[in-house]
């Protein structure tokens, strides 16, 4: 997915004008592979109503949005 600042969906930082969304299958996973990698989130995952969210931050200080499924329950936690 690609976001125009203008949406107004996104809050971005300074001067970045467009984010674009990465849907993983298991953002946890994902997570731990970036840090292997030396690459840190810049926002912790966070549970949404659309699923997992997390961010990192390129070179350039623009912000990459990370989404995953949210996890299955059991009836009993629903």
């Amino acid at each position: 997915m690609l976001h125009a600042a203008a949406d107004g969906l996104l809050p971005l930082p300074g001067d970045q004008r467009a984010t674009f969304a990465l849907d993983v299958g298991d953002l946890d996973a994902f997570a731990d592979a970036l840090a292997e990698r030396g690459v840190h989130l810049a926002t912790a995952i966070t549970e949404e109503e659309f699923g997992l969210y997390a961010e990192v931050e390129d070179p350039d200080g623009n912000l990459i949005v990370l989404r995953g499924p949210l996890p299955e329950r059991t009836p009993e936690e629903e």
